[in-house]
């Protein structure tokens, strides 16, 4: 009577046997005290290094651009706001090599693998956003120019790449560093999945979101989930 307990668990590690292709799986670094001195570290160079790009060197390359309460309007504001994302991809970089030894490029996996996951994603998606693109709009959500096409295009190549860097930087950090660091240490995976979760929901945490804030963080909350036993799954 106690094999099919046994047996679910058999079949949740076969599941999510491709975590194991991400960094320290099982291996002796893999201490929670080290995992919270990584995040410690992060935490503490982004928050520097955005302060200082926000008020200093963005101040000094373009001046006038940014002000305390946050960017200008229009794609240079945009650009700069993107642009921040570098600062937790710069501190995840130094925390892997500082306290891991290893560079940022692990915590995607086997290469060739993440490539041919990306490429088959990517061909789904164009047909999702394809279809969606023509199905009609709701009252009141068709989109307005706002800028000549000439300028848009101008500004996409940039865009497209720090948006990259958004995208990349919040992935590799959660799912990347510590949901492989935790499945490292933890069985289950409520708790590697669970807790990188629950915190990527909080970091999303806006009063102004009025009485739309527990809605946003509850969906905030399941997309986390969702990618997290997607990087389990798929490795």
């Amino acid at each position: 009577r106690l094999r099919p307990p046994e047996r679910r668990d058999s079949v949740a590690a076969m599941a999510y046997e491709a975590q194991q292709l991400l960094p320290d799986r099982g291996r002796d670094k893999a201490h929670l005290g080290r995992t919270l001195a990584g995040i410690a570290l992060m935490t503490v160079m982004t928050a520097g290094l955005m302060l200082l790009w926000i008020f200093v060197i963005s101040g000094l390359l373009f001046p006038g651009s940014m002000r305390p309460e946050g960017p200008s309007a229009g794609p240079l504001g945009m650009v700069l706001m993107l642009s921040t994302f570098l600062c937790p991809l710069v501190a995840l970089a130094v925390t892997m090599r500082v306290l891991h030894r290893r560079g940022l490029g692990v915590l995607m996996g086997p290469a060739g693998l993440a490539w041919s996951q990306f490429w088959r994603v990517f061909l789904v998606q164009c047909g999702v956003l394809g279809v969606a693109l023509m199905l009609p709009s709701p009252e009141g959500g068709e989109p307005e120019r706002q800028m000549a096409l000439t300028r848009w295009l101008s500004w996409m190549p940039l865009a497209l790449v720090l948006l990259a860097v958004q995208i990349g930087s919040e992935e590799l950090m959660f799912r990347g560093y510590i949901q492989s660091r935790l499945a490292a240490r933890f069985r289950s995976p409520l708790l590697w999945i669970g807790v990188p979760a629950v915190v990527f929901a909080l970091l999303h945490f806006n009063p102004a979101a009025g009485d739309n804030l527990w809605p946003i963080l509850g969906v905030t909350f399941l997309y986390a989930l969702a990618a997290g036993d997607l990087t389990a799954r798929a490795g």
